[in-house]
Parts: structure tokens; C-alpha cells; sequence
């Protein structure tokens, strides 16, 4: 299993700050969000600094459920976790300034019905999160920030023998 650089929950602190339904548990270096209230509806913007610290990570399951309907993601994001948005049915875009995000963890977008648009700025690698979106019909958006844009509509068809 390839490391992520992030600590295990025991290795941060034990105290999580609430930031207006937003939770986060802090590392000597950094901030990660670790879960998102369900009241939270609307936009939700998530901090690239919360008590000094670098958000550098959306912890797994860290949305899960949440009433939230556009989320954005910080510059400073390095990983996000495995079904973070899981069963989100509200949401329907998501952007997400790439410029630092390294690691996706599984589906992260998993039963995400409503998810319409995902607008990425700066560098991403497909993999996972592509696989994910594809399964929604996603319209993906893609800024390089050269000037240069992608706009794809991401779909899955059956291949037949």
C-alpha cells in the first residue's frame, strides 16, 4: 500500500476544531478536513488555512451524506480521500483548484446523483476520479492556467463481444 505522507488519525491531534460544520484534526504540519456537518447546505467554500495550517487533505468519507450542493476545494489539497463525497445527493459542481492534489482516493463522488459539473484548475491526473465521474455524466471542465481549456462531457458505454 503506497503511503500518502498523511499521518493516521492517532498521529494527529486528538482535539478536532469546528469551523462553522466544518471539522478538522491538525498534523505538526498541516489541517485536514475530516468531516462536514449535515446541516451545511448551500456553496461551501473549504478554507486553504485553518489555525495556521495548510488544508492539505479531505479525509475519506469526510462529506458523506451532506446536504452541501456546490463545493470548493483549496489550492493547497494534496489528497483527497477514498468516497468523500459519498452519497451527496445535493451536489451538482464541484471545483477543485488542483494545483497541489496528488492523491484520489477510490470513487470519490460515489452516488453522487445530482453531480452535474466538476471544474478543475491547474494539473490533475485522471485515474479514479475520472472513472467516477464517468458514471454520472459529469461535464468536466478543465483549466490549465495557461489560458487553455478542456470541456468534456464524461460518459460509460457498455462494450458488447
Amino acid at each position: 500500500m503506497k503511503s500518502t505522507g498523511f499521518p493516521r488519525h492517532s498521529d494527529t491531534s486528538s482535539v478536532k476544531t469546528d469551523f462553522e460544520g466544518l471539522d478538522f484534526a491538525f498534523a505538526s504540519d498541516h489541517a485536514i478536513l475530516v468531516h462536514v456537518a449535515p446541516r451545511l447546505r448551500g456553496r461551501i467554500e473549504i478554507p486553504r488555512l485553518v489555525n495556521g495550517l495548510n488544508v492539505k487533505a479531505v479525509n475519506g468519507f469526510a462529506f458523506a451524506r451532506a446536504s452541501v450542493e456546490s463545493v470548493s476545494l483549496p489550492d493547497t489539497l494534496e489528497l483527497l480521500g477514498s468516497y468523500a463525497f459519498l452519497e451527496c445527493h445535493n451536489l451538482h459542481d464541484v471545483h477543485i483548484e488542483a494545483s497541489a492534489l496528488e492523491t484520489v482516493g477510490a470513487d470519490p463522488f460515489a452516488g453522487c446523483k445530482a453531480l452535474r459539473e466538476l471544474r478543475v484548475s491547474g494539473r490533475l491526473s485522471f485515474g479514479a476520479l475520472m472513472l467516477s465521474l464517468a458514471h454520472h455524466n459529469v461535464r468536466y471542465i478543465y483549466e490549465d492556467g495557461n489560458g487553455r481549456i478542456g470541456d468534456y462531457r464524461l460518459t460509460v458505454q457498455a462494450i458488447s463481444e
